[in-house]
């Protein structure tokens, strides 16, 4: 086991089931956590590789959730599993909106391409952009 740091930007995608329309909003996080084997990875992931899931958008009572939201700075806690064979691994990902209190968050769960085996688990801050909206039916 070896504590591990990360500093890794991306954007999340968040489609509107009613609409079609796409919340895409960009964000950095920082973390610290426990890793297993590769001392030094490079893992990809993209919109192609995730999984397809119903996981919707969780919001606190009272709060709403939409472009207005941010930027703002939020949580991420991250559970990530390589397979035998590498490139193929799992991810389980959390991000949740708001600091100190989260008004909201939402579970991502999917494939992702790895260069070495490894195990880990992460959590820390994200720092989420303006988000921008896209397309609708």
């Amino acid at each position: 086991m070896l504590l591990a740091a990360a500093a890794v930007g991306g954007r999340l995608s968040l489609r509107h089931d009613g609409t079609g329309q796409k919340l895409v909003v960009p964000f950095a996080f920082y973390s610290v956590g426990v890793g297993h084997d590769a001392v030094l990875n490079d893992a990809l992931c993209c919109a192609t590789g995730w999984a397809e899931s119903d996981t919707c958008v969780r919001v606190r009572p009272g709060r709403e959730f939409g472009p207005d939201a941010f930027p703002c700075l939020g949580y991420f806690v991250n559970l990530g599993m390589e397979s035998r064979q590498p490139p193929a691994a799992i991810d389980r990902a959390f991000f949740l909106f708001g600091f100190p209190t989260p008004f909201g968050g939402i579970d991502v769960t999917g494939w992702f391409s790895m260069a070495l085996r490894s195990t880990g688990s992460m959590m820390g801050g994200v720092a989420f952009s303006e988000g921008v909206v896209r397309g609708g039916r």
